[in-house]
């Protein structure tokens, strides 16, 4: 997993008065696998999704995730996507997953992704010799991506419970790597909200400085989680299950 640290772009919503700083590099993928030993550093591509039949990924955008209470300050904008499987047994299952699911620059296979990126609306505001930021608000992109299984014929009892055990850990572990995405988006709007320079120019700077340093902070944190849990294999999210 790799994190790019380039300096966002600065880019006028309206008027000057409010801004947004943005750019595509400050963005992070995560990736899960429980076919062969993951890579940890990787490139960001655009990951193919093959939506299941009753999966709309845009739906779930800009809504609240469940069992998680908002958070103030941070928007998260959620996308719930997913890639076909088809199997009927272990192997015609890891088949298609190998062959639909994410899959790195490397050909290395994933059985679940997760994309983050942070955008900061603010206001700056020159008072009394200084310029100060207000109004501070971190917009939370984040797209999990994990498999969904449609059998194309009749499946024992036996692999129905063997799926939904795999499934819901690898779930579980994809949303953890959202968890860490979200703390970080509340730890970025505390370095902000207080950030005040004798000038806007300065102000923006500074910003851009926070918002790097914030990237390192979440390559380290979802690269150190997945070093911990093996890419989610100490956590079962491995097919076929042991």
């Amino acid at each position: 997993m790799r994190l790019p640290i380039l300096i966002a772009v600065l880019a006028a919503l309206s008027l000057g008065s409010y801004w947004v700083l943005t750019g595509p590099a400050a963005s992070a993928v995560t990736r899960d696998s429980a076919n062969e030993p993951p890579a940890v550093t990787e490139e960001q591509r655009e990951p193919k999704v093959v939506t299941a039949p009753g999966v709309d990924p845009v739906a779930g955008r800009r809504q609240p995730v469940p069992g998680r209470a908002p958070r103030r300050n941070v928007e998260l904008a959620f996308t719930a996507a997913s890639y076909a499987v088809s199997g009927t047994d272990e192997q015609s299952i890891l088949r298609d997953m190998v062959a639909n699911g994410p899959t790195a620059d490397d050909g290395r296979n994933f059985f679940g992704v997760t994309e983050t990126g942070f955008d900061l609306l603010y206001r700056s505001t020159e008072s009394n010799g200084t310029c100060a930021l207000t109004d501070v608000t971190v917009m939370l992109e984040v797209t999990i991506t994990l498999p969904e299984w449609i059998p194309s014929g009749p499946v024992t009892p036996e692999l129905e419970s063997d799926w939904r055990q795999f499934r819901q850990a690898l779930s579980d572990h994809e949303d953890t790597h959202r968890e860490i995405a979200e703390e970080t988006a509340v730890n970025l709007h505390r370095r902000l909200s207080d950030l005040r320079r004798p000038t806007c120019d300065e102000v923006t700077i500074e910003a851009q400085r926070r918002l790097a340093e914030t990237e390192v902070e979440i390559e380290l944190a979802q690269t150190q989680y997945d070093a911990d849990t093996g890419h989610g294999l100490t956590e079962g999210a491995v097919w076929p299950l042991p």
